[in-house]
C-alpha cells in the first residue's frame, strides 16, 4: 500500500521538502479566492465553492509556513516561536474584532 507521501505530489510541493513553492501556491489561491469575493458573489453553489478553495488554500499555506518558521529558527527556541505566533495571531483577531465593533457603532454624519 502507497503512502501519500510516496505518491509525488507532495515530495515536488510539500510543506517540508520546498515550503516557499507550498506558501507561494497558497497565497495566490488565497488571493484569487478573495478577489472572487469581493465581486460580490451571493450564489450559494459559489459561495461554497470559493469558502472550500479559502480553505484548501490555508491548507497549503499555514503547514509550509510552520515548517519554514522551524527551518529558520536556530536551536531550541521552537516552542517560544510558537507560543509568540500563537500570541500575536490572537490578538490580531481580537484587535479586528475591536475595530469591527467600533466601526458598527460609530455615530453615522446626519443627512440633510
Amino acid at each position: 500500500m502507497m503512502r501519500m507521501k510516496e505518491t509525488g505530489i507532495f515530495l515536488r510541493s510539500g510543506h517540508r521538502t520546498n515550503p516557499l513553492l507550498t506558501m507561494k501556491v497558497g497565497l495566490v489561491l488565497q488571493i484569487a479566492t478573495y478577489a472572487l469575493f469581493a465581486t460580490g458573489v451571493s450564489a450559494a453553489p459559489a459561495l461554497c465553492a470559493l469558502s472550500l478553495a479559502l480553505g484548501v488554500s490555508k491548507a497549503f499555506f499555514t503547514p509550509a509556513a510552520k515548517a519554514a518558521l522551524v527551518a529558520l529558527t536556530p536551536g531550541d527556541s521552537h516552542y517560544l516561536l510558537f507560543s509568540f505566533r500563537s500570541t500575536v495571531n490572537n490578538l490580531g483577531v481580537a484587535v479586528a474584532a475591536l475595530g469591527v465593533l467600533l466601526a458598527v457603532r460609530a455615530p453615522s454624519a446626519p443627512s440633510r
